[in-house]
């Protein structure tokens, strides 16, 4: 799971919404799903920080021709072929005005939001998450914080951490945002050793930073 910068902004008529909340300290429109007017600005803005990406599992989402600059005019999504896989997901539940112990309602923040495989969201469901392991951290690293097994193709943390700092990003790596799940990782396995047996360019869209620690471990 890599870090992402979420700071370019192209579908400002939505961000300049939910500033205003912010901004005045007012409770989020309640959060509808794809009925909401800005959903698809929120979804395809996200996948392009993402670079069509899961957030968590890095598998990939859309085609990069949907997340071109130019299907934004005026600060909206314009292209018609909102082509994804995923859901709009919000990393603390928490936030959300549906939860019993919502602790605001921010149904639209732009810093609790990513786009995630739809299986990986439905996992994750409401279980309570960990800052730790918020990939648009300003701290966060992944070659810091975590490592990689290339016999088993696991994220586990990395083993320099104290103990307490382990346990906690692999609840959240095992637990909660599902990136060692049995099906990915037999994925992440297959693409990975395809790569490094016929050629890493073709094969390096999913998974780079599993791709990284690989390349640094093999020296290859």
């Amino acid at each position: 799971m890599r870090k992402i910068d979420k700071t370019q902004i192209l579908s400002t008529d939505y961000k300049a919404w939910e500033e205003n909340f912010e901004k005045n300290n007012l409770p989020h429109a309640k959060y509808n799903s794809s009925t909401n007017e800005f959903y698809y600005d929120v979804v395809m803005n996200l996948l392009h920080c993402q670079d069509g990406l899961c957030a968590y599992t890095e598998v990939q989402l859309c085609p990069q021709d949907v997340l071109q600059k130019n299907n934004w005019k005026k600060g909206r999504y314009q292209n018609q072929n909102k082509a994804f896989d995923g859901q709009l997901e919000h990393f603390d539940e928490k936030l959300k005005s549906k939860h019993k112990d919502s602790e605001g309602i921010k149904d639209w923040l732009w810093s609790n939001l990513f786009v995630v495989d739809s299986d990986t969201n439905n996992r994750k469901g409401t279980r309570e998450v960990d800052y730790i392991l918020k990939p648009d951290n300003k701290d966060y690293d992944a070659f810091k914080l975590l490592d990689y097994n290339i016999e088993t193709h696991q994220f586990v943390a990395n083993l320099s951490l104290p103990d307490d700092i382990r346990q906690r990003i692999n609840r959240m790596l095992n637990d909660v945002l599902g990136i060692n799940f049995p099906n990915l990782v037999d994925k992440r396995r297959n693409l990975i050793l395809k790569a490094f047996e016929f050629g890493t360019d073709f094969f390096e869209n999913e998974f780079p930073t599993a791709f990284e620690f690989y390349r640094q471990k093999t020296k290859r």
